[in-house]
């Protein structure tokens, strides 16, 4: 019986340049199905560089399906495709994916606090697709198939802040958050979790990510956050929602009550 919400096993792998039809996929000797019928229209097409494809078998206590990973020889940023039920469905170039009608993806969002209980807060860098120059909440981004939130966040809290930290000190508190926004014609569109972690490190920020960062006091944030379109919309109503959850509030207390060290 299969007990876990998702498991995923990359059962083949085959390799196409320069090759203008995509090849069929055999799987473990029994079932064969072509790439084509397996990549979203999101997803880039088979050109010169030549693409790798990974077929998926992706089971769910409600039975199974295939998808594919397509991952071009210039290593570039993917997102994962999903369904309303976040269920992945394929995967899209990040650099490409946001359009005035973003497809659904998976995303996170991290608040990190010190040990005042200050928020730190990045300004966005000016060359984003998406919300370039707006402050916003300490991190965000996008995981890859085979990385939970915790791991993802992981990954660029050290790429975009430079902050190394364990995944065990991530913690989600809004597992379920998702929202659709639009600024300058670009759309988000994500489900989108929500995790909070105390780190006493100070930031050193990525200039190709973020253009500025500051802390600020929380109650301090949370009333700033009432002036219109002075952050993300994304950060706003994430920080609305932390600030009404019980888990929330007792993580805050605990954090500026004790002594962490």
């Amino acid at each position: 019986m299969v007990t876990n919400p998702l498991v995923l096993i990359v059962v083949a792998r085959v390799c196409s340049i320069h090759q203008p039809q995509r090849p069929a996929v055999t799987v473990t000797g029994r079932v064969s199905v072509p790439t084509s019928s397996l990549i979203p229209d999101h997803s880039q097409s088979v050109n010169n560089l030549g693409f790798f494809y990974s077929l998926i078998l992706v089971i769910t206590p409600h039975g199974y399906y295939y998808i594919s990973m397509q991952e071009d020889i210039n290593h570039k940023e993917h997102v994962v495709l999903i369904d309303e039920s976040d269920q992945p469905i394929g995967l899209a170039d990040k650099a490409t994916i946001h359009t005035s009608n973003t497809p659904l993806h998976r995303a996170f969002s991290v608040f990190l606090f010190n040990n005042k209980g200050e928020l730190l807060l990045q300004q966005r860098a000016l060359n984003k697709i998406t919300w370039p120059g707006i402050w916003s909440n300490s991190c965000c981004g996008h995981p890859s198939i085979d990385e939970t939130p915790q791991q993802a966040a992981k990954r660029r809290l050290l790429h975009e802040l430079g902050l190394s930290v364990d995944t065990s000190d991530l913690k989600i508190i809004l597992p379920n958050y998702s929202y659709r926004a639009e600024m300058n014609g670009i759309v988000e569109h994500e489900i989108c979790p929500v995790l909070v972690i105390f780190c006493s490190n100070d930031p050193l920020p990525n200039n190709s990510e973020v253009n500025d960062i500051k802390w600020i006091d929380w109650q301090e944030f949370i009333s700033d956050i009432q002036q219109p379109n002075s952050f993300s919309p994304w950060c706003v109503e994430e920080a609305l929602l932390l600030q009404a959850n019980s888990e929330f509030l007792q993580f805050y207390t605990d954090l500026t009550t004790n002594s962490i060290e």
